[in-house]
């Protein structure tokens, strides 16, 4: 999160929607809803990588019940 997006969230939603060139009510319009998608991309976090097979033997190897 950066200051800016602190920032954003201790201000009122009429600021906001100013500075974000939108309507409180209306929200926004599709036109400027897929310059922003296109300019930022998806909303959705990335998925983490598997684990390679080595990895699983190595957390197997390493487990609790086996190291007993």
């Amino acid at each position: 999160m950066t200051s800016a997006d602190i920032a954003a969230s201790l201000r009122t939603p009429e600021e906001n929607a100013q500075d974000f060139d939108t309507d409180l009510h209306q929200g926004l319009t599709s036109q400027k809803a897929a310059h922003i998608l296109e300019r930022d991309g998806p909303n959705q976090l990335e998925k983490p990588p598997k684990p390679t097979l080595f990895m699983l033997f190595v957390m197997q190897l390493t487990g609790f019940v086996i190291i007993l």
